[in-house]
């Protein structure tokens, strides 16, 4: 139940966000309404507001950060599967072991008998 309470806030959270991006985006173009053109790495750009440029690189930016945090989440869970793999396999070895000296322990005690 916390789980699915859990993915409902975070959703939530997201789209909150989300709007407060867009409604900075719209304040900033609305806000600075002169025009200009842009030139990025020798590409020119078409004429548009100061605000509308400002927009596109908040929200590139707000995306890169994202992506960032996703990929570093990715490889901090890709490490710790790796490391539940390597104990699953150690368990197990150690089960596989305690079975076998398990069986040689009763196999010495009927023999005994």
């Amino acid at each position: 139940m916390f789980a699915k309470l859990g993915v409902w806030v975070r959703n939530l959270f997201v789209l909150a966000w989300l709007l407060v991006v867009l409604t900075l985006g719209a304040w900033l173009a609305y806000a600075n309404s002169d025009t200009m053109t842009l030139n990025l790495l020798g590409i020119q750009w078409p004429e548009g507001s100061v605000g509308f440029y400002f927009s596109i690189t908040f929200i590139v930016g707000v995306l890169l950060g994202w992506f960032g945090t996703y990929l570093l989440a990715q490889a901090a869970l890709f490490g710790k599967k790796r490391e539940l793999s390597r104990m699953t396999k150690e368990v197990n070895k150690l089960r596989s072991n305690f079975v076998a000296d398990s069986s040689e322990s009763q196999v010495a005690v009927r023999s005994k008998s």
